[in-house]
């Protein structure tokens, strides 16, 4: 969202974080929910958006869902269960294998939670 200026979501956001880090010798392992790689809901939340009919995420769809696939192709995305929270996927594979967390997010709902 920080590299499409808080209005939209900037795949190309997340490209240009993991080049950087994977060119720094990291591996780098991203963490999203499915709904974001699903054409039909995405293309349906940014239609009614340009209608100016307001949905609760559509200013969180994806610039281009095809690259979250392409990512995903590569091993770099995880697809997490829509149903369940992925801050929770990304908080427990760094606890299991040691990682740091790069993020934006406060994670404040998953602290509410504990």
């Amino acid at each position: 969202m920080r590299h499409g200026k808080d209005r939209f979501f900037s795949t190309k956001g997340i490209q240009i974080a993991i080049q950087w880090w994977e060119k720094n010798g990291h591996k780098v392992i991203c963490f999203l929910p499915e709904y974001l790689f699903n054409y039909e809901e995405v293309s349906k939340k940014k239609k009614l958006q340009t209608l100016g009919i307001k949905t609760s995420k559509a200013a969180q769809m994806p610039d281009s869902v095809t690259t979250l696939h392409n990512l995903a192709s590569q091993g770099t995305m995880v697809k997490t269960p829509a149903s369940d929270y992925d801050d929770s996927y990304c908080i427990q594979y760094a606890r299991q294998s040691n990682a740091f967390i790069v993020t934006n997010d406060k994670y404040r709902d998953y602290l509410q939670k504990l």
